[in-house]
């Protein structure tokens, strides 16, 4: 069941469950909860934006890395710590302080069902914005297909350059010059964030030459 806006649910799986609970005159049936980005969503959230170029990280694979022993930032203080017990991966506030700086409006992908407000709760702790959340993008939800499409045609018109980042590259996309810069990373917990910054930096001090 997903929770609408203003107020409201809307069963998306368990239809015939839901009519057979029903039938026998149950009044109450166990439900799970779930957060999905919607089209609509997606449409107000390029119109919201303020910038022309952007930066995007998958949530589940960069932000909040599997626990693998890498290095992680410090948890929240109490009661936050409880609130929001995610960590992140080393050095991610200071690289979308960085990106924030420089006019850049920062997107986040999740196949998980993350409550926007949650995530843009728990990011304020930090300091940070986020211009663009996305979730629910697994491949048996319905209607995924159809948000992906309209996702990619409305972040191409909207942000002709566009930096995609993940824990091994730094893709950098000039649509307007039909050009791009593919930089490897190291592979360095530790120099992951430095790296990036490092990358990026001399990326636009090319594109301010060209």
């Amino acid at each position: 069941m997903q929770k609408m806006h203003p107020d409201g649910y809307m069963l998306l799986n368990g239809h015939h469950r839901w009519a057979a609970a029903i039938r026998v005159g149950e009044e109450k049936v166990p439900i799970r909860i779930v957060n999905l980005t919607t089209l609509n969503e997606v449409q107000k959230m390029i119109r919201d934006a303020k910038n022309n170029k952007r930066v995007s990280f998958d949530l589940d694979e960069v932000i909040f890395p599997p626990e693998d022993g890498s290095p992680m930032e410090s948890p929240l203080g109490f009661p936050w710590s409880r609130i929001y017990p995610e960590r992140m991966r080393l050095g991610v506030p200071a690289l979308f302080s960085f990106f924030q700086a420089r006019a850049y409006d920062i997107w986040v992908y999740s196949a998980r069902y993350y409550s926007t407000d949650y995530l843009k709760r728990y990011f304020r702790r930090y300091g940070i914005k986020l211009d663009g959340i996305v979730t629910g993008l697994v491949q048996n939800r319905p209607g995924v297909n159809e948000i992906r499409e309209e996702l990619s045609s409305l972040t191409r018109s909207k942000y002709p350059r566009t930096i995609h980042i993940d824990g091994k590259s730094v893709l950098c996309i000039d649509r307007e010059n039909r050009h791009f810069n593919d930089y490897e990373l190291s592979g360095s917990p530790e120099t992951w964030s430095r790296e990036i910054m490092d990358n990026v930096s001399a990326y636009e001090k090319q594109q301010q030459k060209g």
